[in-house]
């Protein structure tokens, strides 16, 4: 885990820093979730007197700051990578490159949180593997049947997909919050 966090700097690579900060950023959110469901958290946090979709706003507030906090840690060093050279270009491609991650681990938690809160954290760390994995084998295929899957780094990458995911994101709160609000505990 050190070697990734590390190897960044030494090849001037930050899209390995990227997706390893994405790696650790959806783990982080995932397994406060599976932290929870350990200790047993939902029963103790329907004992309090708060409502059921205030348990669901906390998970989706943390993952929501951890994405924040994140693009803010990342920053700083993608800087010291390019050393500090911040040309128009090179600002436009920095800026261009955190939209493009912020809007794609805000999907990716869009659809996995539900999942974890849904039907908990065994059938959510199956649905991460299958969510994680196929579609990256399956764009590898079909990438050389179809040709350039461009279209879809485009739209994520456009001014408005952070707006867009946000709103995927807040769907997802109150798609997580119906389906807890009618669990038993």
């Amino acid at each position: 885990m050190i070697l990734f966090a590390i190897s960044p700097f030494f090849l001037g690579d930050e899209v390995l820093l990227l997706t390893f900060s994405m790696v650790i950023c959806i783990v982080q959110a995932t397994y406060s979730i599976v932290i929870d469901e350990k200790c047993n958290w939902d029963q103790f946090a329907n004992s309090l007197p708060i409502c059921k979709s205030v348990v669901i706003k906390s998970k989706y507030l943390f993952s929501l700051l951890l994405v924040l906090s994140l693009i803010v840690c990342i920053l700083f060093p993608v800087l010291i990578i390019t050393k500090w050279q911040l040309n128009t270009a090179l600002s436009y491609s920095l800026f261009s490159t955190l939209r493009l991650f912020f809007s794609t681990i805000i999907m990716f938690l869009s659809v996995l949180l539900p999942f974890y809160i849904i039907f908990g954290a065994q059938r959510g760390h199956i649905f991460l593997l299958l969510f994680g994995f196929i579609p990256l084998v399956g764009m590898n295929l079909v990438s050389s049947y179809v040709g350039d899957l461009s279209i879809i780094f485009d739209l994520l990458d456009h001014a408005v997909a952070p707006i867009f995911t946000l709103v995927i994101f807040y769907l997802s709160y109150k798609i997580s919050a119906f389906f807890y609000g009618k669990k038993e505990f």
